[in-house]
């Protein structure tokens, strides 16, 4: 079972906005989310939330820094 890959996900934010707000939008645009960068960010694991945790730069890259495991699992 240890070799079984899964599919991981973490959802930075989420938005909606109006389908004429999205047709103004041009290459450097900015949209705003309402989530602060220091907040955590769920897990999942096959759709299921496993855990939470804080984004981290890692060698030029970003990463997940686990800060919690759902008890649930």
């Amino acid at each position: 079972m240890k070799n079984i890959e899964v599919e991981i996900k973490v959802i930075l934010a989420e938005r909606k906005l109006k389908l004429g707000e999205i047709l103004k939008l041009t290459e450097g645009s900015i949209i705003e989310f309402s989530k602060n960068i220091s907040e955590e960010i769920p897990l999942y694991v096959d759709n299921i939330e496993f855990g939470k945790g804080i984004i981290v730069k890692t060698q030029g890259r970003f990463g997940l820094q686990i800060k919690s495991i759902s008890k649930k699992n």
